[in-house]
């Protein structure tokens, strides 16, 4: 019996030891989230590795579609650890966001449609989901 106590406990604190914590993952997951949707620390509020304002219908909804998995890298990092929460939030809005400018930037789509979806834009607060991806992402590579 005490034999089989021991080696319980042993086999458990090498689990325990080799492997990571959900909070360990989660943390990970929020970091790859973050570099995949191009925070930097450096070069906060652009959430784009490249410069470039996308003009076209077309572009913004190639940004949405990039930033999908990106949204889902953030989702997992929230189902290991509630805390990222928030990070998965607002990347998954970003990318509603997106998809509501590509929209509104599509002339072959009636006005009334263009209308809605712009409205659907300024509804999302641009500048506030950026501001707290970078936050939360400050929280993730600190």
């Amino acid at each position: 019996m005490k034999r089989s106590v021991v080696t319980g406990l042993i086999l458990r604190g090498l689990l325990m030891g080799c492997g990571q914590s959900d909070v360990e993952k989660a943390r990970e997951h929020a970091v790859n989230a973050c570099r995949d949707y191009g925070y930097d620390g450096d070069n906060e509020g652009t959430g784009s590795a490249d410069s470039t304002t996308p003009d076209t219908s077309e572009d913004l909804a190639g940004y949405a579609r990039d930033i999908g998995p990106v949204a889902d890298e953030a989702a997992l990092a929230a189902r290991l650890d509630l805390r990222w929460d928030r990070l998965a939030n607002a990347l998954s809005d970003v990318q509603r966001l997106l998809k509501h400018a590509s929209t509104s930037q599509d002339v072959t789509l009636p006005q009334e449609q263009r209308d809605a979806a712009q409205a659907q834009v300024e509804q999302l607060a641009p500048a506030a989901l950026v501001r707290t991806v970078n936050q939360e992402c400050r929280k993730a590579t600190v």
